[in-house]
């Protein structure tokens, strides 16, 4: 079995750009602010594994709870869109409802999972 590069190329570029690393980096400092260099790795471990986790759990997985539950990758994507909008129509209309605790697990939500 010989490497393609133009294949890996071809599945790391949306992977990248889904991703949005260069995105998080702000976002993922503000959360983390007054950690020390100890507290941000482990909260950068946590983060990377439940992502790997979720990751290889639908890749397994997904299908079969998708058809278990009878819905569709379109159907998915309309309920997503759903939740971001009134994420942001939360925030809109109330901006100072929640406060954000840096000592709980920021690694998992919304780092490790968005």
């Amino acid at each position: 079995m010989a490497f393609d590069f133009n294949s890996l190329l071809l599945s790391f570029i949306p992977l990248f750009v889904a991703i949005d690393v260069l995105g998080v980096v702000p976002i993922f400092l503000s959360l983390t602010e007054g950690m020390n260099r100890n507290q941000r790795h482990t909260l950068i471990t946590e983060a990377s594994l439940t992502a790997l986790g979720v990751s290889v759990a639908f890749l397994f997985g997904g299908r079969l709870i998708f058809n278990f539950l009878g819905i569709t990758e379109h159907d998915f994507r309309v309920g997503g869109g759903i939740v971001l909008l009134v994420l942001a129509v939360s925030d809109l209309l109330f901006p100072d409802s929640k406060q954000r605790n840096p000592e709980a697990s920021v690694g998992v939500v919304p780092i490790g999972i968005p």
